[in-house]
Formats: C-alpha cells, sequence, structure tokens
C-alpha cells in the first residue's frame, strides 16, 4: 500500500485559497523535494508552523501520513491521514480517504477483519462533515417538499411521510451538538514493528488470544490498572503503554 505525494497542483491550490507565506512557501516546496528519510519532520515543521498561523492543510497532514507509512511508523502514519480526513473540506474527499484508511488497515492485518464499519467512519467525520451532512440532507428534503406541493396532487399520506421526514432531520440537528461533543471511542495501538498481544485477562501472565498489529484501530471500552480491555474487532485485554497518545483518542 502506498501514498502519492500530492504536490504541484494542490500546492498551487493551496498559496490561491490559503495565502501562505514565504516561509511555508519554502517549507512545503522543500518538503516535496526532500528525500523519503528527511519528509517526516519536513512535513511536521510544515504543520507546525502553519497552525501557529491559524492554518491547517489536509494535504499536509496527507503527505505526513505518506513518509510515517514509507518509514513504517504504521500508528503515526494511521493517525496523520485521520487528521487529513478531518480537515478535508469536501466530504466526498474525505470519504476517499477514508477508503484509503480501511486498506491501510486490511494492509496490516486481514483478519480479524478490520474496524471498518459505518460506525468508525461516522466517528472519524462527526467533527468536521457531520454539520455539512445535515445540511445537505436538509437542503434536499425542502427541495422534495416543493416538488410534492406543487408538482402532485394532494395525498394525504405523501404528507404524512414527509412529516415524518422533517422530524428526524430536526431531531438529527438538534443532536449535532451532543454527538459532536463525544469523544472518539477509537484507539490506536503503537508498538514499532511489533505485534501487540492481546490477552484474556489483565493479569500478570494471561493466555494470550491474538495478535494485533501496530496501527491498527481498536474500540476500547474500559481501562483496568495499567490494561485496555477491546471488543472490536476482538475482545480482550493489553497493556495501556500500546496505546498511541494522542488528541483523537479520549477514552
Amino acid at each position: 500500500m502506498a501514498f502519492v505525494t500530492r504536490g504541484f497542483w494542490l500546492y498551487l491550490l493551496l498559496l490561491g485559497s490559503l495565502a501562505f507565506g514565504s516561509d511555508l512557501e519554502n517549507q512545503w516546496q522543500s518538503a516535496l523535494k526532500s528525500p523519503s528519510s528527511e519528509q517526516t519532520e519536513k512535513w511536521k515543521s510544515w504543520i507546525t508552523l502553519a497552525q501557529s498561523q491559524n492554518i491547517r492543510s489536509a494535504e499536509a497532514f496527507y503527505n505526513l501520513a505518506g513518509s510515517f507509512w514509507e518509514k513504517q511508523e504504521a500508528a503515526r502514519s494511521v493517525e496523520a491521514l485521520i487528521f487529513a480526513i478531518q480537515n478535508r473540506n469536501s466530504v466526498f474527499t474525505s470519504w476517499k480517504d477514508l477508503t484509503l484508511l480501511t486498506s491501510l488497515q486490511q494492509n496490516l492485518l486481514n483478519q480479524p477483519e478490520p474496524s471498518s464499519n459505518w460506525e468508525l467512519r461516522f466517528n472519524i467525520l462527526k467533527e468536521s462533515h457531520l454539520k455539512s451532512i445535515w445540511l445537505l440532507g436538509l437542503s434536499w428534503l425542502a427541495l422534495l417538499t416543493l416538488f410534492l406541493r406543487f408538482g402532485l396532487k394532494k395525498n394525504q399520506m405523501l404528507y404524512k411521510i414527509m412529516g415524518t421526514l422533517w422530524l428526524l432531520v430536526l431531531l438529527l440537528g438538534l443532536s449535532l451538538d451532543w454527538l459532536t461533543k463525544r469523544p472518539f471511542p477509537y484507539a490506536i495501538l503503537e508498538n514499532g514493528k511489533e505485534m501487540i498481544p492481546i490477552f484474556s485477562a489483565p493479569q500478570a501472565q494471561p493466555d494470550k488470544m491474538h495478535e494485533l498489529p501496530s496501527g491498527f484501530i481498536v474500540r476500547p471500552s474500559k481501562k483496568q490498572e495499567g490494561w485496555i480491555f477491546i471488543n472490536e474487532p476482538v475482545q480482550g485485554w493489553f497493556e495501556d503503554r500500546f496505546s498511541l497518545r494522542s488528541e483523537l483518542f479520549k477514552y
């Protein structure tokens, strides 16, 4: 699985949309032209400088994810890719990157099946795109209402259906604030190039049930004295030290 570094044309687009200063322009070009062994630090420096100017670039996080992947730092690569997805302006581009995220997880390990379900995708997209999706649905519902109101004969059943749809959309809108404030319920395993053992119980010498790779996304449900229990994609315990420390994951 390989990332394609997104460079020249997207760089020009970013120049026009974000009005980068000369330092950012120079660092971006330097990162693109530097050897793969140096790119990680170059992109991290660019992102740090950009954030000091209140700029968050999805392309920079995407390229950082690619550089981490080339260095076989899977956990950091997955983390950076999630940041890229959350900073996309378009939900459709985010969805394309989510497909890449699923491919990365499958590349790490096919069995057990990675966490690629709809709930994971929803939790990644919720902070940046949930309101956009809701507004898009609201717009389509308004157009459909106008079409049914003026384009068809009056039908009591249709009015009931439309009323139900409006109620559901409005309830979702009222729930947005609660949904976006919920902590991200997933974690990324991190142990360099070594596998992380998953045990049957949180004890000194428990039975090992599975091994999962660094960079794999899991769903923790509880903690106990330095151990974390996961229920997805498998059930079992792993040591807390194998969980990536990130602002994304607070459980």
